[in-house]
């Protein structure tokens, strides 16, 4: 990843070739079986809702467009998938 955001990072571990995680700028994250999982605070799911509720009162046209648009691609996937292709 991105260690310039503070991202977690990958570098070689010691003789072993695997890839041990690396944490950049005090970020919190686990490792599971080689990959590596960063813990998000509890509260950052209600701010990314917040920003999406901005976005959509800034530009409604958009907002609405890409809904119909992604439910119209959303119904054709579903009626290919009872077709049982």
């Amino acid at each position: 990843m991105d260690a310039l955001f503070g991202r977690a990072t990958h570098a070689r571990g010691a003789g072993c070739g695997l890839l041990q995680p690396v944490l950049a700028r005090g970020c919190t994250a686990s490792a599971i079986a080689g990959v590596t999982v960063e813990q998000v605070p509890f509260e950052a799911p209600r701010s990314w809702l917040a920003a999406g509720g901005r976005d959509m009162c800034a530009v409604p046209r958009v907002s609405l467009a890409y809904g119909v648009l992604l439910r119209v691609l959303l119904g054709c996937c579903q009626q290919v998938s009872r077709w049982g292709c």
